[in-house]
């Protein structure tokens, strides 16, 4: 069953509390191949120097491109920041390859795959650290990542390619590796080694959310705050160390941001006999076969009145061949699961179809124009009260449905190429008059705004006599139920209550 993407779950996008506002972000699309440049003209520091960005993914890490989020130097040797592919699929590595061999590598044993989050990653270095570990400091979202399964440091006072007089790049290796998703508060600090607060703060909700950074920014420094559409590598740190942007355009810049998360479609929620593909940033689709596939964000039932717009690009096949709706959370399915057209999923879908006909659990019937190439579509899903319009061009077909209850998430079943605005772009058209765009600031609070209140994960070693276990997270609490498992052997999970209390396994 999905849940209702709340405010909690949201993360930072959820719950940026500071007062601190990201407007912008940038959209890198890998099959454009968008990516900033620039060439320092006088070397900084290449020993000493923090790089720091908001990331959210489109198109995920795989075996075919690794996610590159910086690189500097040519094709051999090079420095690079990026999401592996080969040895563990979503694992962040920092390494430095010397043409013969690796400087230095770091490979995390977490991987990163949630396509619908942003995320905060800090890279930090001091080469002239005494101890080796020290010399690279890796941190996601605050938390220092420490345990790695590659770990080969840097030599002492090595000198890396980053901030050197040669090429420095974001959003792209050497070849064909490039990111693919959105970035925003891209920041690199030549001279300092700093730590995530610098960038960022866990909020009184144990949620960590952006701040302003307020120190200085070094000789090869810089700012992508992505403000300017025309000039999306503008640098705004004061050092004007423009970057030049290579396959972006005005059409990138969007207000899809860590402080404000919009919905996308979601690559782990794809349905059908042939999947369907996704593009620019997880708004396009693209098939040639029957598929369909749900969005990041649900709209619980009476949680407010939202609109978004699909764009019909090429329609194929027969009949329908596209629709726009919305889908019960309760079938939202797993990537590569069966489409949600028969009842093994639920007949839960409410569509308008390009034949004009509406499509409700399967069932279809009469309801409004046909659409083809070009067409806009616009979806005013009011969860208030339960009731769904589809608008063809900004001209209303009528109330589809009504009695519509649960969480709803945006779905589109296509045999065609589309393209979906969910608002962080401006509207084709203006909005239903109290509609809004599908984001988490529109979305309503969470009941739990602190999660660490009512659960927490906690590994501890073992003495093999008494011992007091404490909870590590942002709040404290007397667990009601304790699921315990051993990560050093192979033994039995053991579930304790506190009805039964401490002695009486489950």
């Amino acid at each position: 069953m999905a849940l209702p993407y709340t405010s909690i779950l949201a993360g930072a996008s959820g719950q940026s509390t500071s007062g601190y506002s990201i407007p912008y972000s940038a959209r890198f699309v890998s099959g454009n191949s968008a990516y900033l440049t620039r060439t320092p003209g006088v070397a900084g520091n290449k020993q000493t120097f923090t790089i720091s960005t908001w990331f959210k993914f489109g198109t995920l890490p795989s075996t075919a491109e690794r996610r590159v989020l910086f690189s500097a130097n040519s094709a051999n040797p090079y420095f690079r920041i990026e999401f592996d592919d080969t040895t563990v699929t979503g694992a962040l590595m920092v390494y430095q390859y010397n043409g013969a061999g690796y400087d230095f590598q770091l490979l995390t044993t977490q991987v990163f795959r949630d396509p619908g989050a942003w995320y905060h990653v800090v890279v930090a270095f001091d080469t002239t650290q005494g101890t080796a570990a020290n010399r690279i400091k890796v941190y996601i979202n605050g938390a220092q990542i420490t345990a790695f399964g590659t770990a080969n440091y840097p030599s002492a006072s090595l000198n890396t390619y980053w901030n050197a007089t040669n090429a420095m790049r974001i959003g792209r290796g050497f070849g064909t590796d490039r990111f693919d998703g959105y970035l925003a508060n891209t920041t690199g600090v030549d001279g300092s080694q700093l730590t995530p607060s610098s960038f960022g703060q866990t909020n009184t909700n144990g949620v960590w959310v952006p701040k302003a950074y307020a120190g200085t920014y070094g000789t090869n420094g810089f700012l992508m705050a992505f403000a300017n559409s025309a000039a999306l590598g503008t640098d705004t740190s004061g050092n004007g160390n423009t970057f030049t942007s290579s396959g972006l355009t005005s059409a990138d810049q969007f207000s899809d941001t860590p402080t404000n998360n919009y919905a996308t479609w979601n690559p782990l929620a794809i349905a059908g006999t042939t999947l369907l593909t996704l593009s620019n940033g997880n708004l396009t689709s693209a098939l040639t076969n029957d598929a369909y596939c749900a969005a990041t964000i649900g709209i619980p039932y009476g949680s407010g009145k939202f609109y978004w717009e699909m764009t019909c690009t090429t329609k194929g096949g027969a009949g329908g061949a596209m629709m726009a709706g919305i889908v019960n959370g309760q079938a939202v399915p797993a990537t590569g699961t069966t489409a949600p057209t028969s009842a093994g999923q639920g007949n839960s879908e409410i569509a308008y179809v390009a034949n004009g006909n509406k499509s409700i659990g399967g069932t279809t019937s009469a309801y409004g124009a046909t659409y083809t190439n070009g067409d806009v579509i616009g979806v005013a899903y009011d969860a208030t009260v339960g009731s769904i319009t589809f608008y063809k061009n900004n001209s209303t077909q009528g109330v589809a449905s009504t009695g519509i209850t649960g969480t709803q998430y945006p779905m589109c079943y296509t045999y065609s190429l589309a393209t979906t605005n969910f608002g962080a772009t401006a509207f084709t058209y203006t909005p239903p008059t109290g509609f809004v765009a599908l984001n988490t600031s529109n979305l309503p609070a969470a009941a739990i705004k602190d999660g660490s209140a009512h659960f927490q994960s906690t590994t501890y070693t073992g003495t093999g006599s008494s011992l007091a276990v404490n909870q590590s997270g942002n709040s404290t609490f007397t667990p009601g139920l304790v699921w315990a498992k051993s990560r050093s052997a192979a033994t039995d999970h053991a579930l304790y209550d506190v009805l039964r209390g401490a002695q009486a396994r489950l």
